[in-house]
């Protein structure tokens, strides 16, 4: 059996949802595990949803890197890939940018990670008066 893995990068991809991600950041933030490195993904927003991100980055604990590249259509895979050649974990989880993740995501995922194999999830759909209880 092979060793459990006990870190992760998280890759969260985005396009000029700026309040959305710094949402993410903050639930990640307070989870019962972060991820070891955060790499924002992002597919060409305007220097408006950037700044919204930079702006606040100073707020969380997790390292956070943002990739960027000008927006010339749907180009997601190409900086998501140059996301994953910044990781530095030997595990990364995907997350979309209008995703916000539970408080035990990041553990979950490191508790079902096993060598040679992919984890996929499925989201839910709650009432904005529900996100709250998402962190409990």
């Amino acid at each position: 059996m092979d060793e459990k893995l006990v870190e992760a990068d998280l890759i969260v991809s985005s396009y000029n949802n700026g309040e959305a991600v710094v949402q993410i950041l903050s639930f990640l933030n307070k989870g019962s595990v972060t991820p070891t490195n955060v790499h924002i993904a992002d597919d060409g927003s305007s220097e408006e949803s950037r700044n919204q991100i930079q702006s606040k980055l100073s707020e969380f604990s997790i390292p956070v890197t943002c990739h960027w590249h000008e927006d010339q259509g749907f180009r997601k895979a190409r900086i998501l890939n140059e996301a994953i050649r910044a990781c530095e974990s030997n595990y990364v989880v995907f997350l979309d940018g209008d995703c916000l993740p539970h408080k035990h995501f990041v553990r979950d995922h490191l508790t079902m990670a096993e060598k040679g194999y992919f984890v996929q999830g499925r989201r839910c759909f709650v009432q904005e008066d529900q996100v709250v209880s998402l962190l409990e």
